[in-house]
């Protein structure tokens, strides 16, 4: 087993310096309802700027019978305490994210279905997020683990 450092993200800067730059993104999406599971795997680049990043992620996924390119963008945006706001592209909030402790849990409710997420910094080049999926439409696991791309170091 690896050995963990955790980091903390107290700040602006250090939220900046953590984040900006090219992830490697691998996801496995379980699907239980469906008996499914799937994968992702691909890049995340978050581009900075003044208020926050914006957050790119493109990459081959395959689910289900669907074999292809997937992609998402969000915008964050960072406040004076470090805190992101996380939101969709069309300015809706999604979630905050703290990491002033360096692990941190957020929900989302979407419609019916509830999206709990738990986000932890494992060290300079690693995080993790979890998403629990549940409700009347949906019965998921998603995990998803980001590495440092050496570009980006």
């Amino acid at each position: 087993m690896h050995p963990i450092t955790q980091q903390r993200l107290q700040d602006p800067d250090s939220v900046r310096r953590y984040f900006a730059g090219s992830w490697s993104l691998t996801r496995r999406i379980i699907d239980r309802r469906a008996r499914l599971t799937g994968h992702f795997d691909g890049e995340a680049v978050l581009q900075p700027d003044k208020q926050g990043f914006d957050y790119d992620e493109t990459g081959a996924m395959r689910f289900g019978t669907y074999a292809g390119q997937a992609s998402q963008s969000y915008r964050w945006d960072i406040d004076a305490a470090g805190t992101l706001a996380v939101r969709f592209r069309d300015g809706r909030l999604f979630h905050e994210l703290d990491l002033a402790a360096g692990d941190t849990a957020v929900t989302h409710l979407c419609v019916a279905d509830l999206y709990r997420g738990r986000f932890r910094l494992v060290n300079a080049g690693c995080w993790l997020s979890r998403w629990q999926v549940s409700g009347p439409r949906k019965d998921l696991v998603i995990l998803n683990r980001y590495r440092r791309m050496p570009s980006s170091a």
